[in-house]
């Protein structure tokens, strides 16, 4: 469950205009991983984490999390990408 709250964090601070103030909602992590997934939003992200005295360092394990959320969501890296043919049966003969 708190992951899915997560996920829906994030997509919505993506799906809208981030400004400081959004950011003071959200966890260092999430604050973190926007600023590395987005690097248009690089810098306020890295100023609002400053701000709280903390270091993006200490939640690298959350980040880590996030991002394998991410990739596996989005299909990043499962195999079979786009424009892959199936191949078939016997030995890729279309049998």
């Amino acid at each position: 469950m708190r992951t899915s709250l997560l996920a829906v964090a994030v997509v919505a601070a993506c799906a809208t205009e981030v400004t400081p103030d959004r950011l003071q909602k959200m966890t260092t992590a999430e604050v973190c991983y926007l600023g590395l997934s987005d690097p248009g939003k690089r810098t306020m992200a890295l100023e609002e984490v400053a701000r709280r005295g903390d270091s993006c360092e200490k939640h690298k394990d959350e980040i880590a999390r996030m991002y394998e959320r991410d990739r596996r969501a989005s299909g990043v890296g499962m195999g079979g990408g786009v424009g892959m043919q199936p191949s078939g049966g016997m030995m890729g003969r279309g049998y």
